[in-house]
């Protein structure tokens, strides 16, 4: 065969078969500990089948390829699945480790903040709703509450903003900015 001494040739037959390994690649990506050293090693292997394959005693490379792709496949499976079992929990509170050995965990308790957690909700959620009535179905003051949540905090910057957006003087946009912030904050403290 021609790839055996020619690199522009291998690296062709190598083409035929890049997307296939791709292919097999992305679909066993949660079955293989690396997708990157599996597809390396399918290069590899597609280069060794074609320097070793001997044209003279007949027969498909392809499939002598294929058959090789398979078996890279399943040996890093095989690996990944014999990595998985190394981190068996053994008893609560103990694992096994890759080497045999006995590791101490501490299981984290995810219900132990859940009425805590409930509760934070509510109240943000009732903040939320509080300053949202604030605006009042107003354009400018929703415009006020979608800057303040993006960080603006200058009157001068939010009020340019708004002139910009919604047209007017800037100097009524200040004053009008500067009044919804006296209002959502006498609202906001009597929420606290």
């Amino acid at each position: 065969m021609s790839a055996k001494t020619c690199e522009k040739s291998l690296w062709e037959v190598i083409s035929q078969y890049t997307d296939l390994i791709y292919k097999m690649s992305e679909r066993n990506r949660n079955r293989i500990s690396s997708q990157e050293s599996f597809e390396q090693e399918c290069f590899k292997q597609i280069s060794l089948t074609v320097m070793a394959f001997d044209n003279s005693l007949g027969g498909n490379v392809g499939r002598f390829i294929l058959r090789r792709l398979g078996r890279t496949l399943q040996k890093h499976r095989t690996r990944f699945l014999k990595r998985q079992r190394g981190v068996v929990i053994g008893s609560m509170g103990e694992r096994v480790n890759e080497h045999g050995d006995k590791e101490e965990i501490e299981p984290i308790d995810v219900l132990a903040n859940v009425e805590a957690d409930v509760l934070n909700n509510e109240h943000l959620q009732y903040v939320h709703e509080s300053v949202t009535r604030l605006a009042s179905d107003d354009t400018r003051r929703l415009e006020v509450l979608n800057a303040w949540y993006q960080g603006y905090t200058s009157v001068s910057e939010i009020s340019t903003l708004l002139a910009q957006r919604l047209g007017g003087e800037v100097e009524s946009h200040r004053r009008a900015v500067t009044r919804f912030r006296t209002r959502c904050r006498k609202a906001l403290d009597g929420l606290a």
